[in-house]
């Protein structure tokens, strides 16, 4: 399974649950096999994660604002991960705190 398709399918769960963040956030790797039936290697758990946020950015809406307030969270456990990216930083400022 392509990265495009495992992020379309974890933005549709989030879209019908917007609650499943908390489980993205508690074991990130857990959730989106759970999601989507595959595990995930760790440098393809991070690109699915920078395609989520970047998608949600795009759509903006309803996802968005329901996952404002957990932008720090998403970020502080998907930076932990990618490590330290100006880019992927600036990217969660622009999605979560406009």
């Amino acid at each position: 399974m392509d990265i495009q398709t495992i992020v379309d399918q974890v933005v549709g769960a989030l879209r019908e649950a917007p609650e499943k963040v908390q489980e993205i956030m508690a074991d990130p790797a857990g959730a989106v096999e759970q999601i989507t039936g595959h595990r995930l290697e760790e440098g393809d758990l991070a690109s699915v994660a920078q395609g989520v946020l970047a998608k949600i950015a795009e759509e903006g809406g309803d996802l968005q604002e329901k996952l404002a307030g957990l932008g720090d969270s998403i970020g502080d456990k998907v930076s932990s991960l990618i490590g330290d990216n100006d880019m992927f930083s600036n990217l969660l400022d622009s999605i979560f705190k406009k």
